[in-house]
């Protein structure tokens, strides 16, 4: 009498159930990059290409939006702006600025005074500029600026500020109802990676809280 050899039946079952779930988990994961990475990089490319792609026109005003400032003075992010404001307000771009900025924690000064400061003492009349010091994000930077406009009569803006910042400036401006173009100020070149990754976050939170 011939034995049959026993197949051992429970330990291939036990694998075969096993790799279902592990590929349903791989999927979930795959899926979950997508959904992440695909929008985080067109968004990516939306804010290069603001930076790249944008050159101001004249307008009735210029906002220069504010950032860090050191003591009573810019910091380099902050200096670049004020630089390339100042360069276009000579080429006649626009003969009014709006300098937006509150105080932060860290400030003794608030960042509105520290640009009107700067720009006084490279030029510019402290008549053709205007204050906005409540402001603590960008959204209320536009907003409080949007607010100074209509009291003036300024129909349109230029807004300077860095490079990485201009692509949400300007539908934060389409958003808050006036027209801007942008004016990209260069940002320090190891700050980069941090900005522009940063500002990929700031544009989701904007676009669902800044209304």
């Amino acid at each position: 009498m011939l034995l049959r050899p026993v197949r051992k039946k429970h330990k291939y079952r036990s694998q075969k159930t096993k790799f279902p779930i592990l590929r349903t988990i791989r999927n979930i994961i795959a899926a979950l990059l997508i959904i992440i990475i695909v929008p985080s990089l067109i968004l990516f490319l939306l804010i290069l290409n603001g930076a790249k792609n944008t050159t101001p026109k004249n307008a009735d005003v210029m906002i220069v939006l504010g950032c860090q400032i050191w003591g009573e003075g810019p910091s380099l992010t902050l200096q670049y702006r004020l630089e390339n404001a100042l360069k276009l307000y000579k080429e006649g771009i626009a003969k009014h600025i709006i300098v937006s900025g509150g105080q932060g924690p860290d400030e003794i000064i608030t960042e509105a005074k520290a640009m009107k400061k700067w720009l006084v003492k490279n030029g510019v009349s402290e008549d053709a500029i205007y204050e906005e010091d409540k402001s603590t994000s960008t959204y209320e930077n536009l907003r409080y600026s949007k607010m100074i406009m209509d009291k003036h009569g300024f129909k349109d803006a230029v807004i300077v500020t860095s490079d990485f910042h201009v692509f949400r400036s300007l539908w934060l401006s389409k958003r808050l109802g006036f027209e801007a173009k942008g004016a990209p100020s260069k940002t320090v070149d190891y700050l980069k990676p941090y900005y522009y990754f940063r500002e990929i976050v700031s544009n989701v939170k904007s676009f669902l809280l800044d209304r």
